[in-house]
C-alpha cells in the first residue's frame, strides 16, 4: 500500500467482503478506486467467489469495461488476510447521475442523446463480455460508472460467471441480479439460463434512464416482481414461452395479466429506442417474425437474432 494515499472520507462504495475507498497514486498523482476485501484465513481462507471476481477482471480489457489497475495483498496481526484491488476510478454511478439530473431539472428524464449515448457503451461492453463468455449477472444503475468524459464503463463483476456456448446442460444460481433487473427466467427459478438475463437488465436500464429515473418494475419480492413485469408485459403464454407452465414458480394467477401500451408506460422515449427496449423484454425472440433492424446510434449491434431456437435478447459483437 506504500505507492497509494488512501482518502477514508472519500468511501465510494461497500460490499459483502469490505469497502471501497478512493485513493491516489505517490507518483502521478492518479486517482484510483481501492477495493479493500478481508478474510479470516483460519476459518474460511480467500473465497472462491472472490478468486473468480478477480480472473475475471484480469481477462477483460474493454474502453467500457472497468479496469483492474493492482491488485495488493497484506497479513495483519489478527492472521486476516486484506486484498485490495486497485481499480480505475470514475467520478460518478448512473443512479447518482440521473439523482442530478432529476434534482436540477426538475424531475426529468435523461436527455434523449445522453440515454443513446450511454446504451451504446453499455452494449458495447456486454457483447464484449459476453464474447469472452462472461456473463454478468448484475447490471444496474449502480453498477455502470460515467468518467469526466462521458463515458460509460460495467463495474462490479462480483456476481459474473463463465459459461460454455451452446451448452444446456449448465446450471447455475437464480439468486443472482439485483431484484428490480432479475429477468423473468431467474424469477421464475430457471437455471439454466443464458446471456439473455444480462440483456434483460439492459432493457430494464434504458427504461429507467427515460423515465426520471424511476425503475419500471418494482416489487420487495420475487413474487411481486413478477407480477409487476406480467402487469405491464402480459403474461407469457405457451405458444410464446413453450414450457414456462411448468417452470418451478409460475403461478396460473399470472394467466389473467393483460399487456399495457410501452408508448403509456414510457412517453419520452423515441420510437427507436421504445423499440430495442421492447426487443430487450421479449419472452422469446421467436415471437418477431424475421430479422428485426434495430437503430445503430442507439445500441452499436445491427440485428437480433430471431431464429425460432435461438436465445432471446442476445447480445452481438460489435465493432469499436
Amino acid at each position: 500500500m506504500e505507492n497509494y494515499i488512501v482518502d477514508k472520507t472519500k468511501l465510494l462504495g461497500e460490499g459483502t467482503f469490505g469497502k471501497v475507498f478512493k485513493a491516489r497514486e505517490k507518483i502521478g498523482g492518479r486517482a484510483v478506486a481501492l477495493k479493500q476485501m478481508k478474510f479470516d484465513l483460519q476459518k474460511d481462507g480467500i473465497p472462491g467467489c472472490v478468486m473468480k471476481e478477480i480472473s475475471i477482471m484480469k481477462e477483460l480489457k474493454h474502453k467500457h469495461v472497468v479496469r483492474i489497475l493492482d491488485i495488493i495483498h497484506d497479513f495483519t496481526e489478527r492472521k486476516e488476510r486484506v486484498l485490495y484491488l486497485v481499480l480505475e476510478h470514475l467520478e460518478i454511478d448512473l443512479r447518482r447521475y440521473m439523482a442530478l439530473v432529476r434534482k436540477n431539472h426538475d424531475s426529468a428524464a435523461l436527455p434523449v442523446p445522453v440515454i443513446q449515448r450511454f446504451t451504446r457503451h453499455l452494449m458495447k461492453g456486454l457483447a464484449y463480455c459476453h464474447s469472452h463468455r462472461i456473463l454478468h449477472r448484475d447490471l444496474k444503475p449502480g453498477n455502470l460508472l460515467i468518467d469526466v468524459q462521458q463515458r460509460l464503463k460495467i463495474a462490479d463483476f462480483g456476481q459474473s460467471v463463465a459459461f460454455e456456448l451452446y451448452d444446456r446442460s449448465q446450471c447455475f444460481t437464480t439468486k443472482v441480479t439485483t431484484r428490480w433487473y432479475r429477468a423473468p427466467e431467474l424469477l421464475l427459478g430457471e437455471v439454466n439460463y443464458t446471456k439473455t438475463i444480462d440483456i434483460w437488465s439492459v432493457g430494464c436500464i434504458i427504461s429507467e434512464m427515460a423515465r426520471a429515473g424511476r425503475p419500471m418494475f418494482a416489487a420487495k419480492d420475487d413474487p411481486g416482481q413478477l407480477c409487476a413485469i406480467f402487469s405491464v408485459l402480459g403474461a407469457p403464454t405457451e405458444s410464446l414461452w413453450p414450457g414456462v407452465s411448468m417452470m418451478p414458480k409460475w403461478d396460473p394467477a399470472f394467466e389473467v395479466l393483460q399487456p399495457k401500451s410501452m408508448i403509456d408506460i414510457i412517453p419520452h422515449l423515441p420510437i427507436e429506442a421504445l423499440d430495442l427496449v421492447i426487443v430487450a423484454m421479449l419472452y422469446l425472440l421467436a415471437t418477431i417474425s424475421a430479422l428485426r433492424q434495430v437503430p445503430s446510434g442507439y445500441i452499436g449491434i445491427s440485428r437480433v437474432l430471431t431464429q425460432r431456437n435461438s436465445p432471446a435478447r442476445i447480445a452481438a459483437p460489435v465493432a469499436e
